[in-house]
């Protein structure tokens, strides 16, 4: 055969064998051709950004300690660097790759970086105090034999602004220096006020007897601040009410300081404080009416005589006392014997009999107060007691109840406490004992 035909039938065979590979075959070679195309366009980023160290010292190194105290840092970025002395020094400057005595000072990486930070000790007075919300920073700017120079960095807290200086050193500088003489002392406060903030007062008032506490107890407060009160009554009132701009009788209330505004505490008089006379009853042994200007004296024996307490003469019912002028009287308050039939069951139960029996309330709940003692009420009248026909009203003892219920230091006494029996049975004799003057 010819050469030519030869040639077209291996052509054919090789092709016959490409068309029979398996399809991922096919895959792999195109895969490999499309990378090697791509193999050629551009390079590969091989540049590492650059980082340089922060080494920072203390000098002394118990002089004070720096924030941030080393690390690393990106190349052309710059951190803020703060000397913090410690208690009984003060920073004095910078050394190294910082200078000078700014604190705290910013400092840049194009190189490593390394810093010291001078302290020195504190031996001068100054007494630095701060209101509202910030921090003063001192640093010593000069020296001398006799005194040094600090200047004063006042550092307003966020949402704060620094207003000015007091004490021994005035004005609104900032930054700003004081000078210390050798055995010199000095106190210097930083004055802060909150950006914005609008203050309000609050009046507090009181109808009645009794006052208002306020936590926090100030003058004027910031919008919005919330004040708790406590409303305190005095012996013998009670609390009633808030009025104004606050309303309800909730104690302790809280109330919101938005505005200006004014209060008012009602107290009112406690009825259940305290002694409450309802009923006084003594039992007479004996009464006795000395008669004068040809009245016969007149005597009469075991009775209960209810005293009244509006100060009126009191009423004998149970026997006629003759017309006439009378010149004296005498009570004799003693318990009943025991031969005498006692139908009140006030003045006799299981422990004895008693002369003197007081009902009422102590703080709101009833009391029977009874004594076994023995009193006198004596009184010589002038002028004469004049008694006439029909007459059951004899004499007003005029006496205040409740200070036989009274303790030496003016408070009341628990008339169903034992160990208050004495006292009060004390209490009782002298005031019977104030009617021996005469009327």
């Amino acid at each position: 055969m010819p050469s030519g035909v030869y040639e077209s039938i291996n052509f054919n065979r090789r092709s016959n064998l490409v068309m029979r590979m398996p399809g991922c075959t096919i895959l792999l070679v195109l895969l490999f051709l499309t990378f090697a195309c791509d193999s050629h366009q551009g390079a590969f980023e091989d540049t590492v950004p650059n980082f340089y160290t922060l080494t920072a010292e203390a000098s002394p190194e118990e002089g004070g300690t720096i924030h941030p105290s080393g690390g690393e840092f990106l190349a052309g970025n710059g951190v803020l660097i703060e000397a913090q002395p410690a208690e009984g020094f003060v920073f004095e400057n910078w050394e190294g790759d910082l200078t000078g005595n700014s604190n705290p000072e910013y400092i840049q990486f194009s190189t490593n970086r390394t810093v010291t930070a001078n302290f020195s000790q504190r031996n001068f007075e100054l007494n630095i105090t701060n209101s509202g919300n910030g921090l003063v920073r001192e640093t010593v700017v000069e020296r001398s034999s006799s005194s040094v120079t600090i200047r004063l960095d006042a550092e307003a807290g966020e949402g704060w602004i620094f207003d000015r200086w007091e004490g021994d050193l005035s004005g609104s500088s900032n930054p700003e220096t004081i000078t210390i003489e050798e055995d010199e002392e000095k106190s210097v406060t930083a004055i802060f006020i909150e950006i914005g903030v609008e203050e309000y007062s609050l009046a507090i008032n009181t109808e009645g007897e009794g006052t208002v506490d306020r936590n926090p107890d100030k003058s004027s407060y910031t919008d919005g601040e919330n004040v708790t009160l406590t409303a305190n009554a005095t012996i013998g009132w009670i609390f009633k009410e808030w009025q104004g701009d606050l309303s309800g009788s909730n104690n302790p209330e809280t109330i919101t300081v938005d505005k200006d505004k004014q209060i008012t505490a009602v107290f009112e008089v406690d009825l259940d404080y305290g002694i409450n006379i309802g009923e006084v009853k003594l039992y007479i042994r004996e009464m006795e009416l000395g008669g004068a200007r040809r009245t016969k004296d007149f005597k009469t024996k075991d009775f209960i005589l209810n005293l009244p307490l509006d100060g009126t003469p009191f009423h004998i019912t149970h026997v006629n006392i003759p017309a006439g002028y009378y010149d004296e009287l005498e009570l004799d308050i003693k318990k009943p014997s025991n031969s005498v039939t006692i139908d009140d069951p006030d003045f006799r139960d299981g422990s004895g009999r008693y002369s003197l029996v007081v009902n009422g309330t102590f703080n709101g709940v009833d009391f029977t107060f009874r004594s076994d003692e023995d009193f006198e009420i004596d009184v010589d009248f002038s002028p004469h007691l004049e008694i006439s026909s029909g007459q059951t009203s004899v004499f007003a003892i005029d006496i205040d109840f409740k200070s036989w219920f009274m303790g030496r230091d003016g408070e009341f006494l628990d008339p169903d406490a034992s160990r208050n029996a004495n006292r009060i049975n004390k209490n009782i004799e002298d005031s019977f004992s104030d009617f021996e003057d005469g009327f």
